[in-house]
């Protein structure tokens, strides 16, 4: 074979083919299961050039349920007809290539075919019609594409869809005249970094019954809630609601159910928090940093149990830190696990200049910095004893630290820097075994360094 990476089919021979490289065959080890290939010309130096591989070459395995080949910067394939004989394709993965016309992709209207991945291609358009003909597909990804326009309204008769992500790209027009009210099956929809606008009402989702993740953060858009909308009802059961960057009238109130709350970054959130925030006894994620609440931290916080994941940075939070916080279950008893985000965390800001090269997907952790928060420490963040990270920089906390900080046995990362602290580093700071790192700079704290300090050796200094 006459390719880029022609060495990677160079064992494509002979007829044992179940021990050709990028081939899993079935139990009976008699048919070929699925093809992967990834990232072949990932190390490759300097531009490289789209790679246009023979569709025959895939299209005599008749029988192939999975075939996978992102990253190796394919830019469309030639005889690309062969491929119509995969009637039994289930799975096609082509996302992270430069495929640049979505109409050539026809061939992928397989009979059997639920999943199809086309993220970060060059698709240039919009959805092809083609592709809106598949009434079997259960997940279509079509993130970051170069897609632009109003969605193809053909998308609304694809009835079997249950995850369907369309964000980075440029879609436009009004969120109304989305072609979703048919979409019955659908439980996650993703939308989010286009340029939709206008005056949304979450009551458009209300009778999408399985929708458990909704994700429309960063577009140009007023979004209403049920307050604003009387005749809403809801009948979904939304546990991840993402509304970043968007200007919320009203709050959430009514989705209690939700676990993960997502309203970063938007701007024209203020007032105190304690009258806009309900309890959501189900949550694991408040994430509602870069806004401009004010008031003290409301304790209805604290009834939220099983919260992981509390982020309340770069407010105008004040007061004291609630005595209540250790009421939090999940951050005090061990049996309870961390929280585990199966979307990227990269949206979440937590501390970033410690964990900004670290994917973080399994954790529990608190960020209040940059508020006005004032009083001591309070004793009973002490006893948070399974939180992996907590960052109480930039504000205007006074007092001691406390010895029993050391309690923390599990942070990872700990910063109280740029507040008014005063007295000496508690020498039980040298039970923080896994810290890896410590800030306290920019305190008035005076005596020596603990030598208990030196001999943390996951500590980088």
């Amino acid at each position: 074979m006459s390719s880029p990476v022609a060495s990677a089919f160079s064992n494509w021979y002979g007829e044992e083919c179940c021990e050709w490289e990028g081939v899993e065959c079935d139990a009976t080890r008699t048919r070929i299961h699925s093809i992967c290939f990834h990232c072949l010309r990932e190390k490759s130096d300097g531009e490289v050039e789209p790679w246009y591989p023979n569709a025959t070459l895939f299209g005599q395995f008749e029988e192939l349920q999975e075939l996978e080949l992102p990253g190796n910067h394919i830019g469309g394939f030639v005889s690309i007809h062969a491929f119509r004989e995969l009637k039994q394709l289930q799975k096609l993965d082509l996302h992270d290539n430069s495929i640049h016309n979505g109409s050539n992709l026809c061939w992928s209207n397989s009979p059997s075919l639920y999943f199809l991945d086309l993220s970060s291609n060059n698709l240039h358009g919009n959805i092809p019609d083609c592709l809106c003909h598949n009434l079997v597909l259960k997940e279509l990804i079509l993130f970051d594409s170069d897609l632009f326009g109003s969605i193809n309204l053909r998308l609304g008769k694809m009835v079997s869809l249950q995850h369907l992500d369309l964000s980075d790209n440029h879609f436009n027009g009004s969120f109304h005249s989305l072609p979703i009210s048919n979409l019955t099956n659908i439980e996650s929809l993703v939308l989010s970094r286009n340029e939709f606008h206008g005056i949304i009402s979450l009551c458009i989702f209300a009778n999408l019954s399985r929708l458990s993740e909704l994700g429309i953060s960063f577009n140009h858009m007023v979004v209403e809630s049920e307050r604003d909308s009387p005749s809403y009802r809801p009948y979904f059961s939304l546990n991840t609601l993402r509304l970043c960057g968007c200007n919320l009238k009203n709050n959430t109130g009514s989705v209690s159910r939700q676990e993960r709350l997502d309203l970063q970054r938007s701007n024209d959130l203020s007032g105190e928090l304690s009258t806009y925030l309900p309890v959501l006894p189900k949550l694991k994620a408040l994430l509602l940093n870069r806004n401009r609440f004010k008031g003290r931290i409301p304790s209805q916080i604290c009834q939220m149990r099983e919260l992981y994941v509390l982020d309340l940075s770069r407010n105008g939070l004040s007061g004291d830190i609630p005595d209540c916080i250790d009421n939090i279950t999940s951050w005090t008893d061990s049996s309870y696990g961390g929280y585990l985000q199966t979307a990227s965390w990269n949206a979440i800001d937590i501390t970033p200049h410690i964990y900004s090269a670290r994917y973080v997907s399994y954790s529990k952790g608190i960020d209040v910095s940059s508020n006005k928060l004032s009083g001591q420490i309070p004793i009973q963040m002490t006893q948070l004893t399974e939180i992996l990270w907590l960052n109480m920089s930039n504000n205007l906390l006074i007092g001691q630290i406390p010895s029993s900080l050391g309690n923390l046995r599990g942070v990872e990362s700990l910063d109280l820097s740029h507040n008014l602290l005063i007295g000496q580093i508690p020498s039980s700071m040298g039970n923080l075994r896994v810290v890896e790192s410590l800030d306290l700079s920019h305190n008035n704290l005076s005596g020596w360094v603990p030598p208990e300090l030196t001999e943390l050796a996951s500590l980088f200094f």
